[in-house]
């Protein structure tokens, strides 16, 4: 029960004294808190004055410079993020699944025309003889796409570009005979074959290679021996024999070797 107020006049207890001076404390306190907290939220923080000289812009070619600088440095990172998983989208060529396959075939041709260290198209050769319609129908596709569609040749005259475009996909076809193993030079044959049956082979092609295969072919003399040159137009022949008929005697020269000065 609370203790009766003490009268006028009558002495206020010690234990009375005590608890009124502590709560007069406490309020004190809290009041002075309570300044301090209004006095931090109307204060704003230190801040550093802005600065009065404007800003001065770049020229123009230092601006695209080092706009170009920062897109070559991002260029170079995407590269070697890419080529670092070609590993994985080669092996999935060797998937079960037939969507993996497909998508894996059109990674791998990106990655030939983006010029990627590690990208083997070379790999997907051997899926021709998938049982799968539509895997072996990709693989050509494919296989076209990166031989007889180089992204190297540019623009020019109609006979220039003509010309360099059949020196470009006979380096290319050459190169990949003179580097294929025994599984991907079959699997060439294959498809070359179907290639001359669907004549998609030009006979500026066929041309090139016999010049190349009589060594009359400066162009080519980087690509490959004669022998790869031959074994290409062997490839064809399997699909047209004429390929080889029309040519008989340069095979048959080569065969006897060069004669003996009398």
């Amino acid at each position: 029960p609370a203790e009766p107020a003490a009268k006028e006049g009558e002495e206020v207890p010690d234990e009375a004294k005590a608890t009124g001076e502590a709560a007069e404390g406490e309020a004190a306190t809290t009041e002075e808190a309570t300044g301090e907290e209004a006095a931090t939220k109307e204060t704003p923080p230190d801040t550093e004055p802005a600065s009065d000289e404007p800003s001065v812009p770049l020229p123009p070619e230092v601006a695209e410079r080092q706009m170009a600088l920062m897109l070559l440095d991002q260029a170079l990172g995407l590269h070697e993020q890419l080529s670092s998983r070609l590993g994985d989208v080669t092996n999935c060529l060797g998937s079960q699944t037939n969507s993996d396959v497909l998508e894996a075939l059109r990674a791998v041709v990106a990655a030939h025309a983006f010029e990627l260290d590690g990208a083997a198209p070379a790999e997907m050769l051997t899926l021709i003889w998938s049982r799968e319609p539509t895997v072996k129908a990709a693989v050509l596709d494919a296989a076209q796409e990166v031989w007889l569609r180089p992204t190297s040749v540019h623009g020019g005259s109609s006979a220039k570009a003509a010309a360099a475009h059949t020196v470009s996909v006979a380096l290319g076809l050459l190169e990949l005979v003179s580097s294929a193993n025994a599984a991907q030079l079959a699997s060439l044959e294959e498809v070359v074959k179907e290639w001359q049956a669907q004549q998609l082979l030009p006979s500026s092609l066929h041309a090139l290679l016999w010049e190349a295969v009589k060594g009359e072919a400066p162009e080519l003399a980087a690509g490959a021996p004669p022998s790869a040159a031959l074994a290409l137009l062997n490839m064809a022949s399997v699909a047209d024999a004429s390929v080889l008929r029309c040519k008989l005697h340069v095979v048959l020269s080569l065969l006897r070797g060069p004669r003996a000065p009398h």
